[in-house]
């Protein structure tokens, strides 16, 4: 478990004092490689730690660091943390009327962080819907619709009874069908999220690292292995400039397809950018990506571009890294790989490196 997980545990558990020196110890890391998102939340929970110890002036230090941040989703739930350490510290003071501002601020900082969860759940799982789920969906909503035409012919037929039963008759029915619009509208709105690369049909950067970074936790939870292999076309700005984009163009959807052929279930496979590409590999060592990685340089070196129009040779270089103990996050894995890519475009191209340590 890692240093900042070990502490996340004994903050839950309560044990404030114990927690102290591994959030410190966390935080001197972080700070090394200024990873801002993390620094805030250690942040916030020190804060929270020196309240409950009763050393109110440390809590004030790292309250003021929370608070001058920028108000943006990725600091919502930090600020919304150390709004209800200032509610507490204003209680204590006797100062209520600060206390209940505090408090209001935490409860809607709280809303916002539910709904901006929400969003991010049903865009996530929209992301993943075939054919069959949206036609279920289909089903699902012509069936709400059936029922709700159901219930509002019932309830016009029992209008007669009163005037206000018919009045709320009406405003059930009209807010029942407005609450049906707008999940359908909302829906539509999420089908469309741009979740795919538009060109190769993969998954787009955003998407991909998302899903990885889960899969990353899961295996720091479980203490199982994650790879990582970046992949960049060779000398595709030649290709552009000699034969046009539309051959370019056929030339990233070849790639993407005889790549994702060799794919298995568990690999998610990303456009990062232009003609760079990522697969990330859960429970797969790093022999097994530099393995694959091979096997992946040799199939793309055999493309046939003949179909193109045009007769001419694809290559890729590659770059491999893996999950080690001091990881804190996806980053850093990403950052090795694409240094050994980067090595392996300065040696000759057409090849596969993996990370070590002698690589700047």
């Amino acid at each position: 478990m890692s240093i900042k997980g070990k502490a996340n545990v004994l903050f839950d558990k309560g044990l404030y004092a114990e927690s102290e020196p591994f959030y410190l110890e966390a935080l001197e890391r972080y700070q090394k490689f200024k990873f801002e998102v993390e620094i805030n939340d250690i942040h916030s929970h020190l804060s929270s730690i020196y309240f409950h110890l009763g050393d109110h002036q440390q809590a004030d230090k790292f309250v003021k660091l929370v608070n001058a941040l920028p108000n943006k989703p990725s600091n919502m739930l930090v600020k919304k943390r150390v709004s209800e350490i200032l509610s507490l510290i204003a209680g204590k003071r006797g100062q209520f009327d600060k206390a209940y501002q505090y408090q209001v601020v935490a409860s809607a900082l709280g809303q916002q962080l539910i709904d901006e969860q929400k969003i991010k759940e049903n865009a996530y799982q929209m992301a993943r819907f075939n054919s069959v789920e949206k036609n279920r969906e289909n089903t699902i909503l012509i069936q709400d619709h059936e029922l709700l035409m159901q219930q509002k012919e019932l309830f016009m037929k029992e209008k007669s009874s009163s005037i206000m039963f018919s009045t709320l008759l009406v405003g059930l029915s009209v807010g029942l069908l407005l609450l049906l619009i707008s999940a359908w509208m909302q829906r539509n709105q999420f089908m469309k999220q741009a979740q795919r690369d538009g060109l190769t049909g993969i998954f787009n950067r955003r998407t991909g690292q998302n899903m990885a970074e889960n899969e990353f936790i899961q295996a720091q939870m479980f203490g199982e292995s994650f790879s990582v292999l970046l992949m960049d076309l060779d000398l595709f700005k030649n290709i552009n400039d000699k034969y046009g984009h539309a051959t370019g163009d056929w030339v990233l959807k070849k790639v993407t397809q005889v790549i994702s052929d060799m794919l298995k279930p568990t690999h998610i496979f990303t456009r990062m950018g232009g003609e760079e590409f990522a697969i990330f590999m859960p429970k797969q060592t790093e022999d097994i990506a530099v393995e694959f990685a091979e096997v992946i340089r040799n199939a793309v070196a055999n493309i046939n571009t003949r179909f193109s129009g045009h007769d001419f040779t694809v290559t890729v270089s590659c770059g491999v890294s893996s999950l080690n103990m001091d990881d804190l996050s996806l980053d850093p894995l990403i950052l090795r790989a694409d240094l050994a890519l980067y090595n392996a475009k300065h040696n000759g191209r057409n090849c596969v490196i993996r990370y070590n340590d002698t690589i700047i």
